[in-house]
């Protein structure tokens, strides 16, 4: 396995999977009328879990066609109502885009780009995706403050 694939699997990948699970730690602290939360002017809650979904479905789609899409697919959109719903659909967009990831080989790893707003390579690929998790979560965080909830201390740690 040459160096560049190595540390793509023993570094960046538990990387992004160490953020991706906030999204649990999120989940861990709400109810299904929590979902429907809104803040004025916002998306509610729900729909918010929905599009970080979303958005994860375009990226793993990335690393297969080196393009990502200017707008996630749509997604059956009662998924945002149901907080075990959200759970389920996480844990399989995480083992398939593991799956995704794992497959692409040192060649791909250090050679390909992804057509994104500019184009990167698969580390920069997938680290812009953990970054967009970030984001999801900073902007999470906001409603899980105006619900009185009480995050995990690894979000808060990771979070604020």
């Amino acid at each position: 396995m040459a160096d560049a694939q190595k540390d793509f699997q023993e570094q960046v990948i538990p990387m992004w999977e160490m953020t991706s699970a906030l999204r649990m730690h999120l989940l861990d602290v709400l109810s299904d009328a929590d979902l429907a939360y809104r803040l004025p002017q916002n998306a509610s809650l729900g729909q918010l879990c929905l599009e970080i979904g979303r958005w994860q479905i375009a990226y793993e789609d990335s690393f297969k066609t080196f393009k990502l899409p200017p707008t996630p697919p749509p997604v059956d959109p009662r998924l945002a109502n149901n907080v075990a719903s959200l759970r389920d659909w996480y844990t399989r967009l995480d083992a398939d885009m593991k799956q995704t990831l794992l497959a692409l080989d040192a060649d791909t790893i250090e050679n390909r780009t992804i057509d994104s707003w500019m184009d990167m390579s698969v580390s920069a690929q997938l680290h812009t995706y953990r970054e967009a998790i970030l984001i999801f979560c900073g902007k999470a965080s906001i409603y899980v403050a105006a619900l009185g909830k009480t995050p995990s201390e690894q979000w808060q740690n990771w979070i604020g």
